[in-house]
């Protein structure tokens, strides 16, 4: 959902519901708003550019040894956008590795717009995340250490890679 987020374009209302229609209503909607119990194609399309406007601050910061100032700023924009929802931390008690219980951050996030902006917030806090661009669709995605030879933003793009890939060099023999 999270790649497919950032490569949404927001200029196409078409392209709008089709991600909602794959991926479900983000919950945009203020909540208060009685009388609108639902997302509009506006509130949908404020909400990705302002995803993607942050996604694209992440991957610029996670390049560059960036100021603590444009990360503070850049942090507290996510912050404001994670006030918005209804998203409160909770906790719970854990067994460590010694046998004791200690008590463990949980985020409860009621939508889908809380989940986008909940990856997004610790994406940008985790220090063996580098941003990476999809060989095939363009949308980003995040590699660690233990998957950096990705090249891909899921299954679906590699498959469908690969069988271009194939269908190039079978033709590339048929034409020697």
């Amino acid at each position: 959902m999270f790649s497919h987020a950032t490569r949404v374009n927001t200029n196409n209302s078409d392209d709008i519901l089709a991600f909602v229609n794959t991926v479900g209503l983000l919950g945009c909607a203020e909540p208060h708003y009685v009388v609108q119990m639902f997302d509009s194609v506006q509130y949908t399309r404020a909400c990705l550019n302002n995803f993607q406007h942050l996604v694209k601050r992440v991957q610029t910061l996670k390049e560059k040894n960036a100021s603590k100032r444009r990360w503070t700023s850049l942090l507290k924009a996510i912050q404001t956008e994670l006030h918005k929802t209804s998203v409160q931390p909770d906790f719970e008690m854990r067994a460590d590795t010694e046998g004791g219980m200690r008590p463990t951050q949980l985020w409860r996030p009621q939508c889908l717009k809380d989940v986008l902006f909940l990856t997004l917030w610790q994406v940008a806090q985790a220090e063996d995340y580098g941003p990476r661009q999809c060989l095939r669709c363009e949308a980003l995605f995040f590699v660690t250490k233990r998957n950096s030879r990705k090249q891909y933003c899921s299954k679906s793009c590699s498959g469908l890679a690969r069988v271009n890939r194939h269908r190039q060099k079978k033709i590339a023999e048929t034409s020697n």
